[in-house]
């Protein structure tokens, strides 16, 4: 006997209730495995490599430099940099600091912020660079008493960059119109979605060639060089450690132990570092995953998009 339609409805509405709860118990239940375990994960790290006294602070500036951006994975945070700088400097056990440079770059605010912070400590400084210490970071290396790379690291990049996508004639062939709302003629200088005009890329080259010449005098005052030299070496270019020290943007090629031996001799006892690292706690765990997520739905909405009117040196 074959069943009423309504029994068969109410059958089928039922199993996919049950399908649906078991689907959203087999996810809550993943996602608080992932916690847990990158909870473990995070906490043994942390404690694993905590030492509790030396005599050299070693700090990393690894990620693209940012303020406020602890949050956000390969980043680094500038306050939480400069926070570390002060502790270092106001601890009398520490002798010397090491920034152990591992980055791209990162805003001229943040990089300016943390190498200022650098040249204010009371401690013999060293910047280490890794593979990268450009742009940004170089910045920031720069204001160390002495750099140290390996010769094959890339450095340099003395520029400032803030080009964009513009999607003004792409809007318009899909007939998307920019609805213009404005107060103020510069107010959407640097809008995806409206025409970079002459007048328009004029300021923002402006802002851009004034970036670039505090750029340089920083790099010339913290390297002892003169502007001229400093403007010939200044077009953005990259340079492998070995020809960065012909040139005179870093002192010594070699790495961690190289560095470390140095300042054993110039400090007239042994090193022994004390890293300075962000100690993660639940909150950050979860707010990190949080922020992940939204990032990812972000990337998915607008894969394309750029930040707009936003330098990057």
């Amino acid at each position: 006997m074959v069943p009423p339609k309504k029994s068969i409805d109410r059958q089928a509405w039922s199993a996919t209730k049950v399908v649906a709860s078991i689907a959203t118990l087999a996810i809550s239940v993943l996602f608080l495995l992932v916690v847990i375990t990158l909870a473990i994960n995070v906490f043994s790290t942390s404690f694993s490599q905590e030492i509790k006294s030396g005599n050299v602070a070693v700090i990393s500036v690894k990620g693209v430099i940012a303020s406020g951006q602890s949050f956000v994975e390969g980043s680094v945070d500038s306050e939480e940099i400069k926070d570390f700088l002060k502790q270092a400097s106001e601890d009398s056990s520490i002798k010397a600091i090491i920034l152990d440079i591992n980055s791209p770059g990162g805003t001229p605010v943040a990089s300016e912020e943390i190498a200022t912070a650098v040249k204010k400590t009371n401690k013999t400084t060293i910047a280490l660079i890794r593979d990268v210490g450009a742009s940004g970071a170089y910045w920031v290396a720069s204001a160390t008493n002495q750099i140290w790379a390996s010769k094959l690291s890339v450095t340099g990049s003395i520029g400032v960059i803030g080009s964009y996508l513009e999607f003004a004639k792409l809007a318009q062939d899909w007939n998307v119109t920019y609805r213009r709302l404005v107060g103020g003629a510069y107010k959407d200088v640097g809008d995806p979605l409206s025409e970079l005009t002459p007048e328009k890329e004029r300021l923002l080259q402006e802002e851009i060639d004034l970036l670039h010449t505090y750029f340089i005098e920083a790099i010339a005052q913290n390297r002892n060089l003169s502007l001229e030299r400093v403007q010939e070496l200044a077009d953005g270019r990259t340079y492998l450690g070995a020809q960065a020290q012909e040139l005179g943007l870093i002192d010594q090629l070699g790495n961690m132990d190289d560095a470390i031996a140095t300042l054993e001799k110039q400090l007239g006892t042994s090193v022994e570092p004390v890293f300075y690292e962000h100690k993660f706690t639940l909150f950050d765990i979860l707010g990190r995953l949080s922020t992940q997520a939204m990032h990812a739905m972000g990337k998915g909405i607008g894969a394309g998009l750029v930040s707009r009117h936003q330098f990057m040196t």
